[in-house]
């Protein structure tokens, strides 16, 4: 179980990408854990899919741009915290693959997670930035498709 201050995390990441409409509906979903449930982002995500079919689409480049945000948070790399929040990230990212749908993604994102839990400093960098570049070509693409 992460922390729920993690979760809190996700949530605002994603929020921001968010247009106030939709934040007060995943809010009244109880996706603020101040109702202290904690929500994983994977479950966050499956509701906010579920409202956006109703309204404003969350595309794959919202999920890159908020993962690049919870990547620049990341503890430093000396921290004895820095090994789990890596885990978890790439955990999260793992349980976005079905939005995201990119299996280069999907294949370093479970690389990353399995080098943190084995507290592998090097790989882990190592696929950090791998995963940071997969995300910003993601978010790349997205904004040259709002320009055409």
């Amino acid at each position: 179980e992460h922390p729920p201050s993690h979760h809190r995390t996700c949530i605002i990441a994603l929020a921001d990408e968010m247009d106030d409409e939709l934040r007060a509906e995943l809010q009244d979903l109880g996706a603020d854990d101040s109702l202290g449930k904690p929500i994983s982002l994977s479950e966050l995500i499956y509701k906010i899919q579920k409202l956006s079919t109703g309204g404003r689409d969350v595309k794959p480049a919202d999920y890159a741009s908020a993962f690049l945000r919870q990547i620049r948070s990341l503890p430093d790399t000396e921290s004895p915290d820095f090994f789990t929040a890596a885990a978890t990230l790439g955990h999260d990212m793992m349980g976005t693959t079905t939005v995201i749908s990119n299996n280069r993604l999907s294949e370093l994102a479970q690389r990353l997670n399995d080098a943190a839990l084995r507290g592998h400093a090097r790989e882990v960098a190592n696929f950090l930035g791998q995963v940071c570049s997969e995300l910003t070509k993601l978010t790349q693409a997205s904004e040259s498709a709002r320009q055409v």
